[in-house]
């Protein structure tokens, strides 16, 4: 009841305080209505102040609402701290306490000093985070406790498995993977760190051991919630080494606060928290772009990470002054138009996510420079006709390139999806496809042919933003978890690329690289129904990478594969995830590797539970959600993925029953 109390006293001052501000408007508004005809002049002048009044009001508004956020940030992290106090176990007081304490302590402080850094660096959130691995290796290379490059990452990886066998972090893992991917701390341990950490200046911590803003002894500035960071010891900001943003949501900094940071290496203003329940909560904003303007004096930076920051429209021309940056995470910069072109200039960079940009709808082809380039997340297919953009064709200069991910809002041309192939060091790969079609022209008719717009852009195609759909228009943003309905008989098409229409779906396809047919092909095929076209049909090529292990399709809208989607063309596919789109069936084809397979919002498929098993024999885990066709499929209730849990009662599955079928 107090809780209630508490918000409805919360939700009484938000409605006074919008009264408060809107009060004079309305006071004019009724004078506006009363005042009867009295020329158009004083009405104009009545109507521009209600018009900058309003805006004033509404910004008023937003700054009450961006102080409210964080003030809430605050709370939540005092009342975590608090709730990590009272509920300190007796034996961790009576460990502290003790002389083991010290021990631990010394057991620490020994580590070689790439092992003690890391567990140095996991003190900075806050208690039971839950915090991804990639995370960290960034963190890790910004630093230099990594090296960049495959043998950075295969040591990232052997650190971390050796704090967890060393019993210092706890891996969290997901149902689908068996590898460890997060991880968490405990309290205590959390504290014996921070121990360590201080005394060997690694940073400045408060009472309630979040870390303090004070870097002058440490080179390391945490950003947080209603904590002002101070930048004018010019000796300090000379030798700041990271600034690392832990809770802080409105970035408010002038544009002259990078200008004396020479040695910064660090850079992470966006979001660290990979999943979060509520976005709202987690929002970050800046206050403009312009904030920076002097990143090209910190040309020793290896991670910059923006991840998630709104109102950043722009990006400074300084990359190409960044000879050392490594990885460059951009990804749900949801206001961000346009990448510089000077980052084709950041020759070491590794690691690039512009995903969840749906603003940005141009890749400037310098990027096909980026020799060292690992992992690319965001390509948009541009303009073909555009000399000035990066194609698909443009990949095949990536040398080391590993995974891959493409959204695409125009058709893709044919042969362009084969230079895929030539991508022999890629393993994982996701493609996006946003472009929703029109039903196709009835026989007789003839088709137009696709038309593209030199200047399309990918947010209005469709992209990966959130589903929008208008009955008269011919295309749609879409949701790749999201199928786009205008009607549930007659569903609309996110396009592959491949002229796919609704009556086309309801067929077998033809390859996907095939033009559609002519009217006069469909003239004389509704003539002679019985007779076979004697068109000679291509013979498949190999479009998909042969190294593949992880495919991802998001909104594919043929109804069947398309042959180079097969287990002859995918040997080494591991993991094979659906999500959206107009498929009916996995195919005919048997004996795929595939041991993760993950179908997510596919209404139109309908595939036999026994059938799956035999044409995936190796099936370690199945996830079906919003699946209607698949409902008939052997699975308790309330469950989207198999192998389910176990009852107490119930023997452990074996190879008799590893397909869940119940048993008695």
């Amino acid at each position: 009841m107090t809780s209630l109390q508490k918000e409805l006293s919360k939700a009484k001052a938000k409605e006074d305080e919008v009264v408060e501000n809107f009060q004079h408007i309305a006071s004019w508004i009724q004078e506006l209505s009363e005042s009867g005809d009295g020329g158009n002049k004083p009405i104009k002048e009545t109507l521009t102040k209600i018009r900058n009044a309003v805006g004033e009001a509404i910004e008023k508004i937003r700054e009450k609402e961006r102080e409210n956020e964080e003030e809430e940030a605050k709370d939540l992290e005092e009342e975590a701290a608090k709730e990590e106090v009272d509920k300190l176990l007796n034996l961790e007081r009576q460990i502290q306490e003790s002389s083991a304490w010290s021990h631990l302590k010394l057991v620490v402080d020994s580590f070689e000093t790439q092992l003690k850094r890391c567990l140095f660096t996991l003190t900075v959130f806050p208690p039971k985070a839950v915090i991804k691995k990639r995370l960290l290796f960034h963190w890790w290379m910004g630093e230099g406790i990594l090296k960049p490059g495959h043998s950075g990452v295969q040591e990232g990886k052997k650190c971390f498995e050796q704090l967890i066998s060393r019993g210092f972090i706890i891996p969290v893992k997901d149902k689908h993977c068996e590898k460890n991917h997060y991880c968490t701390i405990q309290t205590w341990i959390r504290r014996l760190l921070i121990s360590v950490a201080k005394s060997n200046a690694f940073l400045e911590y408060e009472e309630t051991t979040f870390p303090n803003v004070d870097y002058t002894r440490s080179h390391r500035a945490c950003l947080r919630a209603k904590k002002t960071f101070v930048s004018d010891d010019e000796k300090a900001d000379g030798e700041l080494l990271t600034v690392y943003n832990v809770s802080k949501r409105y970035i408010d900094f002038t544009a002259e606060w990078l200008v004396n940071k020479t040695d910064l290496t660090t850079l992470q203003l966006g979001r660290w928290k990979d999943k979060v329940a509520d976005d709202k909560k987690h929002h970050i904003e800046v206050k403009s772009s312009d904030l920076l303007e002097g990143l090209g004096n910190c040309r020793k930076l290896r991670y910059v990470s923006l991840r998630g920051v709104s109102r950043l429209e722009k990006l400074p021309e300084d990359f190409g002054k960044f000879k050392d940056l490594v990885v460059l995470d951009l990804r749900a910069c949801h206001n961000l138009e346009k990448l510089p072109v000077s980052v084709g200039s950041a020759k070491r960079l590794e690691y690039l996510d512009i995903s969840e940009c749906y603003l940005l709808d141009q890749i400037p082809n310098k990027v096909a420079e980026l020799k060292q380039l690992r992992v690319f997340k965001g390509f948009v297919v541009g303009d073909p006709l555009n000399p000035k953009l990066c194609q698909v064709s443009d990949l095949v200069k990536l040398p080391n390139l590993r995974k891959l991910s493409i959204n695409t809002g125009r058709e893709f041309r044919p042969g362009e999806l084969e230079k895929l192939h030539e991508l022999k060091t890629l393993t994982s790969l996701t493609i996006t496809w946003g472009l929703v079609k029109k039903e196709e022209p009835s026989p007789g008719e003839t088709a137009a042919p696709p038309k593209h717009d030199a200047n399309q852009n990918l947010s209005d195609a469709g992209g990966t933003a959130p589903a929008t759909l208008d009955k008269k228009s011919t295309t749609a943003r879409v949701n790749p978890t999201t199928v786009v309905d205008e009607n549930r008989d007659q569903p609309s098409h996110a396009s592959t690329g491949l002229a796919v229409t609704p009556k086309k779906a309801q067929e077998n396809k033809k390859v996907s690289l095939i033009p559609p047919k002519t009217s006069r092909e469909s003239n004389n095929k509704s003539a002679n129904p019985k007779k076979q076209p004697t068109t000679t049909t291509p013979t498949p090529t190999d479009v998909l990478p042969p190294e593949i292990t992880k495919l991802d399709l998001r909104c594919f809208n043929e109804a069947q594969f398309p042959n180079w989607i097969s287990p002859d063309k995918l040997k080494k596919l591991k993991k094979f995830y659906l999500r959206g789109g107009m498929l009916e069936s996995l195919g005919k084809g048997t004996g795929w590797t595939v041991e993760v397979l993950r179908l997510r919002y596919l209404e139109h498929l309908d595939h036999d539970w026994d059938e799956l098993k035999s044409k995936f024999p190796n099936l370690k885990y199945v996830e079906k959600v919003s699946c209607k066709g698949l409902e008939s499929w052997p699975w308790p209730e309330k469950v989207d993925s198999w192998p389910w849990p176990q009852k107490e009662d119930s023997p452990c599955p074996d190879n008799k029953n590893r397909w869940g079928e119940r048993t008695v």
